[in-house]
């Protein structure tokens, strides 16, 4: 993942924690990708964390990761739970849209 996409989730992060974005539109505009681009790299972010000796690293993002599951779960009146499968879905949309985007360059 580029280091922007980890940059502009930690940006809507604290600027949710800030409250200068409200939770609703938040959500309404970025819950998805937040889910699913924290599923697929919390693992590699907390393993950054460790090796870089760095607490902080993504904290922002992890923050707008949180909220964003509760506040879907507050939705959907239903635990939040991504599975491999829907997580791969997801991973071979943005391959997809990456490489469209490539060849059109």
């Amino acid at each position: 993942m580029c280091r922007d996409e980890f940059d502009f989730f930690e940006e809507v992060g604290l600027l949710l924690r800030k409250k200068v974005l409200p939770t609703d539109l938040v959500w309404s505009d970025y819950c998805a990708w937040t889910l699913y681009y924290w599923t697929a790299f919390n693992n590699y972010i907390k393993w950054t964390r460790e090796s870089d000796d760095d607490p902080t690293l993504c904290c922002e993002f992890e923050y707008l990761y949180e909220k964003m599951k509760k506040y879907e779960k507050s939705r959907v009146k239903r635990a939040v739970k991504i599975t491999p499968e829907e997580l791969a879905g997801f991973i071979n949309e943005e391959i997809d849209i990456l490489s469209n985007e490539i060849k059109c360059s």
